[in-house]
């Protein structure tokens, strides 16, 4: 029993040491220091550790050698002996293959604990010498508990091996696999302490890995031994001892020895504690002595046992006592922590290599956290101590690279000691803070923001140096250019090699080169050139062009002269002009087309444009004819409009035809392009400018691809121009300000080069060779196109059409070459004499243009009758017109009578017009009528065919006679042809009985089989069980209702019943409880089995039970117990009731009393309005007023159905009421049959409580007294009695509230019976009412039958659909509705708009501010509109001021009268000049009405004036605004002085005039003419003066854009220069590279003051200045002059005679 108890001690000890580092396994220091919230601040790195632990806890232990294991030695088991230290000794065996009996080594490390105590580990020595020591199979683990707990060596029976075994070494061993920091290692033994044992450790670098050397390279780390010296060769010492004089050192990692472990004694349980750093002075400095830092390190451990401690009585070889002597280990345990140097508190398995990892802090990385992480080097790594964790701290390498290296030198230099490793972004230095040699910072940052350098790739012939500039730009040699100067620049070529100068000029003809910038192959100098041009210099054109030019993109321009040659030069004397319209006072001609139709164009006279609008198509404008024609000269220019389209036009899209130029000719080509081509915008709500090139290349865009010829094919005779307007459907589109440049002859603009002169083959002449020398003839009438070749008229002429190559024929003849005799000549017209025609022997007949001439005739050799005539007057016909013609009849000759004209036959059209003898010439009649016509004049239609054969037929339509399309089978056949009948003119068939129909083919519903020949055979559907009154129409298989069957679907399916308008229901009988599947036809009852009921009979009789039979097999039922016959007679009793309710109320039922005093009265009403109905029906059978018969009969039809649904409403009640009814009857039979149960079960329950339960209780009495309240049987029966009477107790509670239940029941089934029976009178009352009024309809029918049998057939017809279409109402099913899905649905919704509400609520406060924004803009909107409305009142002023100047204008007009009064009274007295000034009256009034013109010019002089002179006055406030107004002024007063200076001369000659009538009225003629050249000039200069001032002021804008850039790079540059002058002022020491990139800004900043070039904009603005004073010095002149010549009109005003004299009447106006 000790060795139990000994057992469980250890037992305890051993598991609170276990809980102790199973509580502190996953504990450690922080690493961070912690905040108040409870986190780490990683700004505070502190030193930490991962937690303390046994650190060989369930670990592998490993034997050596491994055969030593007591009871492995050949699977036999071994003896052993406990050591008592007397004679005395207790024995077991040991056996590796009995658990029980098991001592392997891994017990030294388990941790499963047990009471029962049996874990050692035995070490056994072998009876035999020869055989080796078995220890446990493995032992190098750590353990806490352990199951075994002693390691047996047996010994010798011999006494001459016994030295051998006993001074033997055995190892266990322990491989950690990873590097810890070991703080002490205990061994417990269950034998006596060995005399001479070891401790060792190895430090391998992969501890991981299996051992290759396994026996090399340990380390003692502690000796045991009472013979130190002997054994280990070390004294025996329990520490180091350092020497005082501090000047030498004793390493301190050594194994030290001690003999205090090695006693025999206890025999058991004898400890072993060694601690890494007991004894050691250097202990408390741990942190700073990386000697014993590595003296505490160990990744696998050794236990060396050498010699056993005995008493020496193994000499006397008693087996017992050889058997006593072993190793016998209970506990092995490593106290450590996972080594990771201070920089981590985790320890984790490593998924890589296997075994622990250190989850390192602090930067650092390693298994053992014993380096940093590669880019965390910027300090050496340091072990973490107690003052100072030493974290790596991350390098400073600008974020180009994540891997660094410590540099010394640099950390002892800059404190900052990472160097970093293979910087990206071809970055250069120690913190990747430059680049590397020819390279440069790139402007363009990466996806992280990052600026990485960019090689310069200067190429190395091209460039003066490899190294580029800071923007990547390298020194090029002459002539190079390029970044990486690796061209040649421009007009040079012959790249350098790296011994040459640079690039070679090429001397490019500027012209000539594409787009005029001259540039050159490298490798042969050819220069680049435009399209057209070639050579070397590019300085020629191309065959077939003329004249190089800079303005033309492709060099020369295409020689056209219409394909007839490819010479040509410029034409003289062409200047470049531009045809427009501005739409300053009209439409310019200008149209809208939609489709094909013209539709109006809106002109804007205030807008000066013109617009249009869409209906359903697209909508162009169409260009005037000046646009049109020969236009070749705008081939290669442009064509530039204004457009916009409706400011609610959205989702306007482009076409490929929004431009569209049509060209005609033989073949007439149409070229079109995009709005969107050529780089345009697309059309928007503001007006925009569009220019297009005409020209034939591809970049422009024009389909389709055509050649040059082609293209300018096209220009040279224009058709139409149209410009898309609408965009959109119902769109509107706004154009203005149309230009097509283009060239004239002799204009006033600068010359055109662009013209072509062609050097004219033989045979054409003209500027284009455009027409035909006389003699010659464009062939084929082809136009300018065509080649001109010589006339051929067959010696008739010598001279033809130049067009049409018709010759102008002589002799008679005719023809376009005159190859024929003329009309009414006969002859051979090629032989060309002059007698080749002559007149032929033919009546005369009417030309085409209404001449009398002979009839044309034809010579045929030999024939008698020759010449025979081909031209008859209409209607004859004959070698001489003897005879009417073809499709004519009558006599002309007279030769059957008296003469008669001929006359066109008439056959209705139905004939073959292109076919001969359709009539007989002489009487008229129709020989062969067409389309199934017949008759004298084919005027009706063939028999079986129908329709109007005189009827007028447009081609393509069908005939008028069109065969009858009747179906055999349903028709009436003809009994002569056997053919259907059917109506001649309707083709409507006559159809056989019960056959509908205009073809007769089909039955009428409710009939079938029309197949038959004999008609439609009905149908005769049950109305009952079908759907309606329709069936198959081959068949006759009517569409029956659910469950019913059969072809009429009379009777229900098998298994089914109760034939009604539902159709039949399915029987579904118990098959268990019924004796056959077919239940009763009406009632639906199944055939039960006996004491089973119900329809289906699915339950056993009342009183009666069904017998479990295990699922299978019939039901059978058997009787239930006898105290179930009172309830059954009281549940008989209250049927007996129910039975006596019901036959009250059939009774009820079947003789109804009305209720009420008023019934008859209400019947005497309803007597009186059904005599009151029949009145009013004969009334309206007369139909005199109202309407048709068949809308009475429709009412009634209507009137019918509703009495069809009250009909079935009061059947629907009575089965309501029938329903209720039995419902009531069930409920009080049910509660009849609860009561009685309810009364039974109490009596029964009181019965039971009162005999029973007191029987029950006096027994269990009597035998608890009898046999003893121990005895079991009585306490069970007492239990039983007990639950028998709380069970009864529970029923008869039950039982009450099922009685109360059904009290509750026949309470509500006594209220329903009494409802129903209310019901049941009252639709009573209603089926009296239904009954009149059914009544009342039955003698409408008989009156409407009376008065049409046919509408009472169409009236049952009527009744018939409407049954049907009652019937499918009823058969549509109700939808069933989900009121779940609804209701989860509604909450959804709900749901939705509290959401929806909250995001309105946010969207309302995200926009107030923009609401307010918008208030805002509104209010300034609105002072911009009262603006407007004060410039407004200003235009009204200044109409007021018209107004003024118009009455003024009105005097001077009637001045002008009095004028003219006073010239007239003069010519009176110029009696000899009457003549003549009466001649010359109209010229002179003429030129007196142009007094109005005069007056409303000055007017409008004076009001420009006016106007100009206020703008003026404020010029010097701004002058860009000062610049703006004069030159406006400049134009307004221009345009005035060239006006008056008109109005002056106008004046001045009609002033001339009125005084020189006398003289010579003719004079005044000529003066007018002058006077209307003069103002005609000044008009011309007017307009030209507004140009110029519209040209002043777009410099003016373009200045003041220029200003206005110039200020913003100035800004610029002044803000980029405040920015360089603050970072000079904050820089103490300059970084690398901060000095160049401030220089590089310098530089950029100052080439944006060379960009903004304020000095030319300065000068540019003094120019502007003094042309600014000039102007308005010349308008100050011109308003002065306009002054003066004001009042010298005015003077020549006054002085004009008050009338003119005229001898016919008193004045002009007159």
């Amino acid at each position: 029993m000790w060795f139990l108890l000994v057992s469980a001690s250890l037992v305890s000890t051993v598991w609170a040491q276990s809980q102790i580092f199973e509580n502190e396994r996953n504990e450690g220091s922080p690493c961070y220091a912690t905040l108040e919230d409870g986190s780490e601040d990683l700004s505070k790195p502190i030193r930490c550790s991962p937690p303390f632990q046994n650190v060989v806890s369930e670990a592998e232990v490993r034997v050596d050698p491994p055969q030593m294991t007591c009871g492995v030695m050949q699977g036999a088991p071994t003896r052993f002996c406990l050591q008592t230290g007397g004679f005395y000794r207790e024995c077991d065996e040991c056996n590796a293959y009995i658990p029980e009996k098991n001592h392997n080594a891994t017990y030294l490390t388990d941790t499963h604990a047990d009471v029962n105590q049996k874990a050692y580990d035995i070490v056994c020595i072998p009876e035999k010498a020869y055989d080796v020591v078995y220890i446990l199979e493995k032992a190098y683990y750590k353990v806490y508990i352990l199951e075994k707990a002693y390691d047996i060596v047996c010994i010798l029976e011999k006494t001459y091996d016994i030295v051998y075994i006993i001074e033997k070494a055995y190892d266990i061993v322990y491989i950690l696999e990873k590097a810890y920091d070991i703080v002490y290692v205990r061994l417990k033994f269950h034998s006596p302490r060995p005399e001479s044992f070891a401790i060792y450790k190895k430090n391998r670098r992969e501890p991981y890995k299996d051992d290759p050397y396994h026996n090399e390279d340990w380390i003692p780390w502690q000796y045991y031994s009472t013979t130190c010296r002997d054994t280990y060769g070390v004294p025996e010492s329990l520490s180091i001892i350092q020497p005082r004089d501090g000047k030498t050192k004793v390493m301190e990692d050594r194994a030290l020895c001690t003999s205090e472990y090695s006693d025999i004694s206890p025999l058991t349980g004898g400890n072993v504690a060694f601690s890494t750093l007991e004894g050691r002075p250097s202990a408390f400095y741990f942190d700073i002595t990386p000697e014993l830092q590595q003296w505490v390190s160990a990744t696998d451990i050794r236990i060396s046992l050498r010699r056993l401690n005995t008493f020496g009585d193994e000499v006397f070889a008693d087996s017992k006592v050889l058997q006593s002597y072993y190793y016998g280990i209970t506990h092995f345990t490593v106290g450590g922590r996972c080594q990771c140097n201070g920089h981590s508190n985790v320890c984790i398995p490593d998924p890589e290599d296997g075994g622990m990892m250190c989850l390192c802090q602090h930067g650092t990385d390693g298994k053992n956290c014993d380096s940093c992480l590669p880019d965390h080097w910027d300090r050496p790594w340091r072990r973490a101590t107690a003052e100072n964790a030493w974290e790596c701290k991350p390098c400073d390498c600008n974020g180009w690279s994540t891997r660094c290296r410590f540099n010394e030198q640099l950390y002892t230099q800059t404190g900052s000691g990472g160097e970093c490793m293979e910087c990206s972004g071809n970055r250069d230095g120690p913190h990747c803070e430059r680049c590397l040699p020819y390279h440069y910072i790139s402007p363009v940052k990466d996806v992280q923001g990052r600026q990485p350098c960019e090689s310069c790739d200067c190429n190395p012939e091209g460039s003066v140096d490899l190294q580029c500039s800071i923007d990547g730009k390298c020194s090029c040699k002459p002539g190079v250019i390029g970044d990486k100067c690796d061209q040649c620049a421009a007009n040079y070529w012959s790249f350098p090699t790296a011994a040459d100068q640079g690039c070679k000029a090429c001397n490019c003809l500027v012209e000539g080169s594409l787009d005029n910038s001259p540039k050159c192959a490298v490798d042969t100098g050819k220069c680049n050139c435009k399209q057209n041009i070639e050579g070397q210099r590019c300085d020629r054109c191309k065959p077939g062009h003329f004249e190089i030019s800079s303005d033309n993109k492709f060099g020369c321009t295409p020689c056209f002269c219409y394909g007839h040659t490819s010479q040509c030069d410029k034409a003289r004397g062409f200047t470049k002009m531009v045809i427009g319209n501005d739409f300053s006072r009209s439409d310019g001609e200008w149209k809208s087309i939609e489709g094909d139709q013209i539709t109006p164009l809106k002109f804007d006279g205030f807008a000066k444009l013109i617009g249009v609008q869409s209906l359903q198509e697209t909508a162009f404008f169409l260009a005037p004819q000046k646009f049109l024609g020969d236009q070749r000269a705008v081939y290669n220019h442009q064509l530039r409009f204004k457009l916009r389209i409706g400011a609610e036009d959205a989702g306007a899209r482009p076409s490929v035809e929004d431009i569209i130029i049509e060209g005609s000719g033989k073949i007439p080509l149409k070229i079109s392009l995009s709005i969107t081509e050529q780089n345009n915008p697309m059309p928007s709500y503001q007006l925009q400018d569009y220019t297009f090139t005409l020209h034939e290349s591809p970049e422009y865009g024009w389909t389709p691809s055509l050649s040059a010829a082609d293209f300018m094919a096209v220009l040279s005779n224009i058709k139409s121009i149209k410009i898309r307007g609408t965009y959109v459907t119902s769109g509107m589109g706004f154009l203005d300000d149309v230009q097509m440049d283009s060239a004239e002859l002799r204009g006033s603009g600068p010359p055109a080069i662009f013209v072509e002169k062609c050097e004219c083959p033989n045979g054409y002449e003209g500027q284009f060779c455009e027409r035909c020398q006389r003699g010659y003839y464009h062939e084929n009438n082809g136009g300018p196109f065509a080649r001109c070749v010589p006339c051929n008229c067959n010696g008739h002429s010598d001279y033809c059409d130049i067009e049409s190559g018709k010759c102008e024929c002589n002799h008679n003849t005719d023809g376009h070459n005159c190859e024929t005799c003329l009309v009414g000549f006969f002859g051979d017209a090629i032989l060309g004499t002059p007698d080749d025609c002559q007149a032929c022997p033919c009546p005369q007949v009417v030309g085409e243009q209404g001449e009398t001439r002979i009839g044309a005739c034809f010579e045929i050799q030999g024939d008698p009758n020759s010449p025979i005539c081909t031209e008859c007057p209409e209607g004859r016909d004959g070698t001489r017109c003897e005879q009417c013609a073809d499709g004519f009849f009558g006599d002309p000759d007279g030769r059957n009578g008296e003469v008669r004209s001929c006359r066109k036959c008439n056959c209705n059209g139905n004939v073959d017009a292109n076919a001969l003898g359709n009539c007989d010439r002489v009487t008229g009649e129709c020989l062969r009528c067409i389309d199934d016509t017949a008759g004298f004049t084919c005027e009706r239609c063939k028999s079986g065919f129908f329709g109007n054969a005189t009827a007028v037929r447009k081609r393509g339509e069908p005939q008028n006679c069109q065969p009858c399309q009747c179906y055999p089978p349903g028709t009436h056949l003809d009994t002569n042809q056997l053919l259907p009948v059917c109506d001649s003119y309707t083709g409507k068939c006559s159809c056989k009985p019960n056959v509908v129909g205009h073809d007769c083919d089909k039955c009428k519903d409710g009939y079938f089989r029309i197949d038959s020949s004999m008609g439609c055979d009905p149908c005769n559907c049950d109305p009952i069980g079908s759907i309606n009154g329709t069936c198959n129409v081959y068949s006759g298989q009517c569409y029956c209702r659910p469950g019913v069957t059969g072809l009429r679907c009379d009777v229900c399916e098998a298994y089914h019943y109760g034939f009604s308008v539902n159709g039949c229901q399915a029987c579904e009988c118990d098959p268990t409880g019924s004796t056959d599947l077919q239940c009763n036809e009406l009632t639906g009852q199944c055939p039960c089995r006996n004491k089973v009921e119900g329809r289906m009979c699915d339950r056993c009789m009342e009183n009666t039970r069904s017998r479990d039979n295990g699922g299978y097999g019939e039901k059978i039922c058997e009787p239930c117990d006898d105290c179930y016959n009172l309830v059954q007679e009281s549940a008989n009793q209250h049927r007996r009731n129910l039975e006596s309710l019901d036959k009250l109320l059939q009774q009820i039922a079947e003789n109804p009393e009305p209720v009420g005093d008023d019934f008859e009265i209400q019947l005497k009403k309803l007597q009186v309005r059904v005599k009151t109905m029949v009145a009013d029906a004969k009334i309206s059978s007369q139909n005199e007023e109202g309407g048709t018969l068949k809308d009475r009969l429709n009412n009634l039809s209507d009137k019918l159905d509703e009495v069809v649904q009250l009909v079935s409403n009061a059947d629907k009640q009575l089965d309501v009421a029938n329903n209720h009814g039995n419902q009531a009857k069930d409920n009080v039979k049910k509660a009849e049959m609860v009561i009685n149960r309810a009364r039974e079960a109490l009596k029964s329950a009181k019965n039971q409580m009162d005999v029973k339960g007191r029987e029950a209780l006096r027994k269990a009495q009597e035998r608890a007294k009898k046999f003893g309240e121990g005895s079991e049987k009585m306490t069970q029966i007492a239990a039983e009695a007990r639950q028998l009477m709380e069970q009864q107790e529970e029923d008869a509670n039950e039982i009450t509230s099922i009685a109360e239940q059904a009290y509750e029941m026949s309470n509500d089934a006594y209220q329903l019976a009494y409802s129903a029976m209310q019901e049941q009178v009252h639709n009573a009352n209603k089926i009296d009412t239904l009954k009149y009024k059914l009544a009342e309809v039955e003698n409408k029918l008989i009156t409407v039958e009376k008065l049409s049998s046919n509408t009472l057939l169409k009236a049952t017809d009527a009744y018939d659909d409407a049954l049907n279409i009652y019937q499918q109402v009823f058969n549509l099913e109700v939808p069933v509705i989900n009121s779940a899905n609804l209701e989860s649905q509604a909450r959804q919704i709900s749901e939705d708009s509290k959401r929806i509400k909250e995001d309105a609520q946010r969207l309302m406060d995200e926009y107030s501010p923009l609401v307010r924004n918008t208030m805002e803009k509104r209010m300034n909107l609105q002072d911009l509109l009262n603006r407007a409305n004060m410039q407004q009142q200003e235009v009204d002023n200044r109409l007021e001021d018209m107004e003024r100047h118009r009455s003024r204008a009105t005097e001077a007009v009637q001045l002008g009268n009095n004028v003219l009064e006073d010239a007239q009274n003069t010519l009176e007295t110029l009696k000899d000049f009457e003549n003549r000034v009466s001649s010359n009256k109209d010229a002179a009034e003429q030129a007196l009405t142009r007094i109005q013109d005069i007056e409303a010019t000055i007017r409008n002089a004076n009001e420009k004036t006016e106007q100009a002179s206020k703008q003026l006055s404020d010029a010097e406030n701004n002058s860009n605004l000062a610049f703006d107004v004069a030159t406006t002024s400049k134009e307004i007063a221009e345009k005035a002085s060239a006006t008056a200076k008109g109005i002056v001369a106008e004046s001045t000659e009609t002033r001339s005039a009125a005084s020189k009538l006398k003289s010579d009225a003719e004079n005044l003629r000529d003066k007018l003419e002058e006077t209307t050249v003069t103002v005609q000039l000044k008009n011309a200069t007017a307009i030209k003066d507004s140009e110029l001032a519209q040209g002043a002021l777009k410099e003016a804008n373009q200045a003041q854009t220029q200003a206005q850039d110039a200020s913003t790079k100035v800004a610029q540059a002044k803000k980029e220069l405040e920015e360089i002058s603050a970072i000079l002022q904050t820089v103490e020491e300059p970084e690398p590279g901060l000095l160049a990139d401030l220089e590089r800004r310098v530089s950029a900043a100052e080439s944006k003051f060379l960009e903004a070039d304020l000095e030319l904009r300065l000068e540019e603005l003094e120019q502007a200045k003094q042309k600014q004073y000039v102007l308005n010095r010349s308008v100050e002149v011109e308003i002065e002059l306009l002054e003066s010549e004001l009042e010298n009109v005015k003077s020549i005003s006054s002085i004009l005679p008050e009338s003119c004299p005229s001898s016919n009447r008193p004045c002009l106006e007159c």
